[in-house]
């Protein structure tokens, strides 16, 4: 019960839900990400994050120099069912498309610019871009961004 009671205490600021529903959607996003798609300063954004992650609903991993999150309840885990409840219901929020669409303004942005990344990476040595063969999860790219 007090997990229950916690993890929904976490989730009961606009904010951290605001950035549930995008991590939801998103499967794993940056503090700067989440940032720019909530309109909020990046300070404000790493401490709801820190609560969520406090809580149980978020993970993140190093990648690159930056902290990417993402929600961490397994599929069948309850509370992952009450988010995903939750973001089908805020789909018709006028707060939550906003911030829906901001990101895939963003994901655009991020898939342009990442095609010149892409292109001299498969042309520099493994040392340059951090990756070898022996790359483990936290050393792979954010599957979304």
């Amino acid at each position: 019960m007090d997990q229950t009671v916690e993890l929904l205490r976490a989730m009961g600021e606009e904010s951290r839900l605001r950035i549930l529903l995008l991590l939801e959607q998103a499967g794993e996003l940056s503090v700067a990400d989440l940032s720019q798609a909530l309109e909020l300063a990046q300070p404000k954004v790493s401490r709801h994050l820190s609560r969520l992650r406090l809580a149980g609903w978020v993970k993140d991993r190093r990648w690159r120099g930056f902290s990417l999150y993402r929600v961490v309840l397994q599929p069948g885990d309850i509370h992952r069912e009450y988010l995903l409840n939750l973001t089908e219901h805020l789909h018709e929020d006028n707060t939550a498309a906003s911030d829906l669409q901001r990101l895939d303004a963003l994901r655009r942005s991020h898939a342009q610019s990442s095609i010149g990344e892409t292109v001299s990476e498969q042309n520099a040595p493994a040392s340059e871009t951090g990756f070898s063969g022996d790359d483990i999860a936290d050393n792979q790219p954010p599957s979304v961004l």
